[in-house]
């Protein structure tokens, strides 16, 4: 995956993040599963480490939290999610009217 700046970065990854939460809630993927693409600790970390998406890291943890709520509280799975897809969709809805980017991300 590339990407050349931090909007592109942002993005792309609050894309990859609203298909995973979109899959999770519709039973097309097991907590488990998202785990092991995005919602990791290392993932988590390397957003961190690249500055500026602050807000994004703080969404991917909360994709961590998932399978604690599962496991605690699972009548309120339902509602992380879609508290998930709304942040996330905020997140994208202020990156409108940047640019969008030139280059292909996937090589």
């Amino acid at each position: 995956m590339r990407a050349n700046n931090n909007v592109d970065k942002k993005r792309l990854l609050l894309l990859l993040n609203l298909g995973v939460v979109y899959a999770l809630k519709n039973k097309a993927i097991t907590i488990d599963e998202a785990e092991n693409y995005i919602f990791n600790p290392y993932t988590v970390n390397k957003i961190e480490k690249e500055g500026g998406l602050d807000e994004l890291a703080f969404l991917y943890s909360l994709g961590c939290e998932l399978e604690d709520v599962l496991s605690l509280i699972p009548d309120m799975l339902e509602n992380n999610f879609n508290d998930l897809i709304e942040k996330t969709l905020d997140q994208l809805n202020k990156l409108k009217g940047l640019d969008s980017p030139k280059d292909k991300w996937y090589e």
